[in-house]
């Protein structure tokens, strides 16, 4: 097992949807959560001035804040690590699968895109597919 790759998250709060120019979103980009009104930007190294440039003039009233927080604290101390759910294998993109024969094979970023795996919603919607699969 290796460690997480970056320590920081840079999250960016924008008024209403957004969503980044392929160029921007290909560098240090980890994904974009839509909640309410606001788009969520999650970044590994700061984008603050990329983020305004792209709002442009609509910059003043949709840029709504930056946070800088540890990727620790973003996961409140649940370890990133490979785990089994129902038929299905989760792992980091920085480990290495190890999946058993007739499992579901699910790579991704724990911490931003799809949580630990620790949270009651994520088990029961991967039973879910796995009963209706």
């Amino acid at each position: 097992m290796s460690a997480c790759p970056y320590q920081k998250l840079f999250i960016y709060e924008i008024l209403g949807e957004f969503n980044l120019p392929p160029a921007i979103a290909a560098e240090n980009f980890l994904g974009c959560w839509r909640e309410g009104d606001c788009s969520y930007l999650f970044f590994t190294q700061k984008k603050e001035v990329e983020v305004k440039e792209i709002l442009g003039e609509s910059q003043a009233e949709r840029y709504l804040s930056e946070t800088e927080i540890d990727y620790e604290d973003w996961e409140a101390g649940h370890p990133l690590v490979p785990m089994r759910i129902a038929d299905f294998y989760l792992c980091p993109l920085w480990d290495n699968p190890q999946p058993q024969p007739g499992e579901h094979l699910i790579r991704l970023d724990p911490g931003v895109a799809f949580g630990s795996g620790f949270h009651p919603t994520t088990k029961l919607c991967l039973q879910l597919i796995s009963d209706v699969y």
